[in-house]
């Protein structure tokens, strides 16, 4: 579909937060050889990577607790997504899911971009997935900004 959209005329692509790595790097070599040439060339910012945030830097908390709260909150938000989507739950696809987020402190976070992302991938990230408390909402956002930002 990709390569049939850009027949016409330039098309970017978008991925799921929960695509796999190697995927998308396939992605962007089929797309230098099929985006349409009015575009320009291929760029990796045709294809935002999209990113779900679970950050906990909650003061007092000891490093590990905030990393656990992390993690277990990542990992029921993955369980309620793809009970949900299919009405069961895989574990290999909730722990997959979990470990394409960035999950964790603030230092965790900065080191999963660090590792994750290609330096000219643009980046969206997603704060509220399975979470309706906007002041929770918020208060990530801001640890973010604040503290996990590169």
């Amino acid at each position: 579909m990709q390569a049939l959209a850009n027949e016409f005329m330039p098309v970017g692509v978008f991925n799921l937060s929960i695509t796999p790595a190697q995927v998308i790097e396939e992605t962007h070599e089929r797309m230098k050889s099929v985006y349409n040439a009015a575009g320009g060339p291929w760029s990796r910012a045709h294809m935002p990577r999209t990113a779900l945030v679970f950050i906990d830097e909650t003061p007092g908390r000891s490093l590990e607790a905030r990393r656990t709260r992390a993690r277990e909150t990542a990992e029921k938000s993955m369980l309620a997504y793809w009970s949900a989507m299919e009405g069961t739950v895989d574990p290999a696809k909730v722990a997959q899911a979990v470990s394409n987020a960035l999950v964790g402190t603030a230092e965790d976070i900065r080191e999963q971009m660090s590792e994750r992302f290609h330096p000219e991938d643009r980046v969206m990230l997603w704060f509220d997935f399975n979470n309706h408390d906007n002041e929770d909402i918020k208060r990530s956002m801001r640890w973010f900004m604040e503290e996990a930002r590169v």
